[in-house]
């Protein structure tokens, strides 16, 4: 069995040279890829990266997102989609309930409570 251990480090100092290394090591995969994030907003960047996902899917990857259930709470649905639509398989780690958005808006003005 191969030995995984780290042994090839390598430090960017733009954000797009990141990318375009992930999206080069992406698109050479042939058995699998595991992504692991805090945040993953959907833009066009992560809307190119998916998009690459897919493709290896479709090579015959398995590929697996991991994203926190805070960090990318407000773009879960959107991204449920994304991965549904491309055969991703889509894991929140610590997912927020639904119930969390909904908290009451208060504000207190000269001793009133005004709710909305």
């Amino acid at each position: 069995m191969q030995d995984l251990a780290w042994t090839n480090w390598r430090f960017f100092h733009r954000g797009d040279d990141f990318f375009d290394h992930l999206v080069e090591r992406i698109r050479e995969a042939q058995k699998s890829i595991q992504i692991e994030t805090y945040i993953f907003d959907i833009d066009p960047l992560t809307e190119n990266l998916l998009q690459e996902l897919g493709a290896a899917r479709k090579r015959g990857c398995q590929v697996r997102l991991l994203v926190d259930g805070v960090g990318s709470y407000l773009w879960l649905d959107p991204l449920r989609s994304h991965c549904m639509e491309l055969g991703i398989e889509l894991h929140v780690w610590l997912p927020v309930p639904r119930t969390f958005a909904s908290f009451r808006r208060m504000l207190w003005l000269g001793g009133f409570r005004v709710l909305r």
